[in-house]
Parts: structure tokens; sequence; C-alpha cells
């Protein structure tokens, strides 16, 4: 249980710098910012993904065309607004 404590609050901190970021940096527009905390997020992803690639084996093309164009409308247009 303390692991799941510890990744719920590390979530929290790293949704919180959504907030924060644009204070910290306000020369930076919004896209640029939207796009760093993207990629900053596929970092932390990509090894969790990694051990889990049996599973993402199944997806095909159609499965990941949609879910970037989920998450480009849902993601970042939201935040870039």
């Amino acid at each position: 249980m303390a692991a799941g404590v510890a990744f719920a609050l590390a979530a929290g901190i790293m949704w919180g710098l959504v907030f924060v970021g644009p204070l910290l940096v306000p020369e930076y527009p919004a896209a640029l910012q939207t796009f760093g905390r993207y990629l900053a997020f596929g970092v932390i992803a990509l090894p969790l993904a990694w051990l889990d690639r049996a599973e993402l084996r199944r997806l095909d093309r159609a499965d990941w065309i949609e879910a970037l164009r989920l998450g480009a409308v849902g993601n970042v247009l939201y935040y870039v607004c």
C-alpha cells in the first residue's frame, strides 16, 4: 500500500506542475510547454511500456492512430487553450 500512496503522490505532484509551470516560465508559449510536458511524460512512460510490450503488440495501426488522435484533441488542445 505504501508504494501505491507514493505513486499517487508522485502523480499528483506531476499533475500540479501543469499549473505551476506557466507561472515559472511565462515567456514560453503554451504550445511549447504542452509539448515539453508530454515529452517528459513519454520518457517516463517508455520504461513502463517496455515492461508491458507483449500486451502492446496486440494493438494494430488503427488503434495507435486513434490513440494519437484522442491524445492530441483531449490533452494538447486542452492545455494550449
